[in-house]
């Protein structure tokens, strides 16, 4: 069984793992790995001489003393928009290490540092010239990148370690640490030669464990011997335990054509992180690339994915669970999977490689324009009726709340509340958004088609109708009219009238989308609408 650590909580910062700096919050080391169980030891592979890593002897270019190896350890800034779960979507700023493995410029760092990017900034060794790169190929199972620096320089590489890795093995770690352009090299042993470390940003079948001092901003750097040999690549650390986790030059060999030659090995193009700790466990989505499989399997930044293959996926708050089934599979094999969307609270099912996900109706889809901020941006608060009876969420920025009663033809046909940046300007205009939600205390003696033509009362002078459409949305489900035109202006109004499927529930629902926010707002108020029934 492989080891494990439960993710405390779920508002870790993203991919801040073991030791990648990130200037949009505090890095901090995550105490990421507990008790790398070793495994039995195995012959070390055969390192081809080439520009896999290894070149000639004499080779001038290829770095074989410690004195030498910071003009092959690269620093990495990598600039990313991705979607967290405390605080939506961020622009995300890490720093991290890599070293070069080719004279053209390929250098291998984690794919943690990388993943995600839309843009790299690198610089080599202690020299301050500012170079972009970009993404060859990666590994987010096995927390492995190759990168290319653009340019066409030659610069100093090295070569891999040839003899087996064995616990007392003299090694260096070496990296740009918290962020900093000061290159830095740490002295220790290898303790451990065989481990496999199950965390919540990958699942490494081959790892060392080593004593020497690494922190924030080391990942991806390389740890060497004494002749500048890599062993492995800085992966993790436990400050607590003073324990250091390298990628073992085994995995890396195992990855690496494939990676060079332009292909993603045990990735889906997913920049995610194994949680237990929200309703249902999973791979919470922090972006997708574009074009990628994730992609094209219609999976979006803040879902999370829940089973793979038919299997419950991070159910010890690791990546074990995913990686073994990508692990046991062709990049081209047809995967069912589930995704948990909290914007729609519902479970969607799509295939990799297959039919992709088909998305329920939203009105932001069905309505909008594209130009909706997107999951994660809008930050609602809850609302109560006076009786307790009715809740909904809407925009935080929706602070005037009124109770009033719900009418029909002038008369009381139950409780209602008002919610908008300005109930007055709602009331009384055409471009000011709010909504009003009511709910009838007798559902049963009143109909869809009552509701809405009570409502086209107020409509019709100032608004052109633009038709009545069926919709299903949050367990509610019903018809609804759109008005346009209203006062001349661009705004859209929806009225709409629904039920639970068991019809023991009626709502109306009157709200003025002034922009996709505003209907986005609409979904969100029936995802999140509840009425207690009432008594008898």
């Amino acid at each position: 069984m492989r080891p494990h650590r439960s993710l405390a909580a779920l508002t870790v910062v993203v991919m801040s793992a073991a030791a990648c700096a990130q200037t949009q919050a505090p890095a901090s080391p995550s105490g990421a790995v507990a008790g790398a169980t070793a495994t039995p030891g195995t012959p070390s592979p055969t390192v081809d001489a080439g520009p896999s890593g290894a070149g000639p002897s004499g080779d001038p270019l290829l770095v074989t003393t410690i004195d030498g190896l910071p003009g092959a350890v690269i620093q990495i800034e990598s600039d990313a928009r991705i979607r967290r779960p405390d605080k939506g979507s961020v622009q995300r700023v890490g720093r991290g290490s890599g070293f070069i493995v080719d004279p053209t410029g390929i250098a291998m760092t984690n794919n943690h540092v990388v993943t995600g990017a839309e843009s790299l900034k690198v610089w080599v060794g202690t020299d301050r010239v500012e170079h972009t790169a970009r993404v060859l190929g990666a590994s987010q199972c096995s927390d492995l990148a190759l990168i290319q620096i653009d340019g066409n320089e030659s610069y100093p590489y090295l070569d891999w370690y040839r003899d087996q890795i064995k616990p007392g093995l003299d090694i260096y770690a070496a990296g740009f640490p918290l962020g900093d352009p000061e290159f830095t090299l740490s002295r220790g042993i290898v303790s451990r030669a065989h481990g496999v470390i199950d965390e919540y940003w990958a699942s490494v079948d081959a790892s060392i464990e080593h004593d020497a001092n690494i922190n924030p901003g080391s990942s991806g750097g390389p740890v060497v011997t004494s002749n500048a040999q890599v062993v492995g690549i800085d992966y993790a650390d436990n400050s607590r335990t003073r324990q250091s986790f390298a990628i073992s030059r085994d995995e890396a060999l195992r990855v690496l054509p494939q990676l060079r030659g332009g292909q993603d090995v045990t990735s889906i193009g997913i920049n995610g992180f194994a949680t237990d700790s929200t309703d249902e466990p999973g791979i919470w989505v922090s972006s997708v690339d574009p074009g990628s499989v994730a992609a094209a399997a219609g999976i979006l930044p803040g879902d999370v994915l829940t089973q793979l293959d038919g299997v419950d996926l991070a159910q010890h708050g690791t990546m074990s669970e995913y990686c073994d089934v990508l692990r046991s599979h062709a990049p081209s094999d047809e995967l069912p999977f589930t995704v948990d969307r909290s914007d729609d609270e519902a479970s969607l099912d799509g295939t990799l490689n297959g039919a992709p996900i088909e998305p329920g109706f939203a009105f932001v889809r069905e309505l909008g324009h594209g130009t909706s901020s997107g999951p994660g941006e809008i930050a609602y608060q809850p609302w109560q009726d006076s009786t307790d009876r009715v809740t909904f969420e809407v925009p935080a920025t929706w602070t005037d709340v009124v109770n009033r009663p719900w009418k029909i033809g002038g008369q009381a046909i139950g409780r209602g509340m008002l919610a908008a940046p300005d109930t007055d300007a709602f009331l009384s205009g055409w471009d000011a958004p709010g909504v009003f939600v009511g709910v009838a205390d007798a559902p049963e003696e009143h109909s869809t088609d009552e509701v809405l033509a009570d409502a086209r009362l107020r409509f019709e002078r100032s608004c052109t109708l633009d038709g009545r459409h069926e919709f299903s949305r949050g367990g509610w489900a019903g018809e609804y009219e759109l008005w346009t035109g209203c006062g001349g202006g661009d705004a859209q109004f929806v009225t709409l009238a629904a039920s639970t499927e068991a019809d023991t529930e009626l709502v109306g629902i009157q709200t003025l989308a002034a922009s996709d926010d505003d209907l986005a707002a609409l979904d969100h108020v029936l995802v999140t609408l509840e009425v207690v029934p009432s008594g008898p």
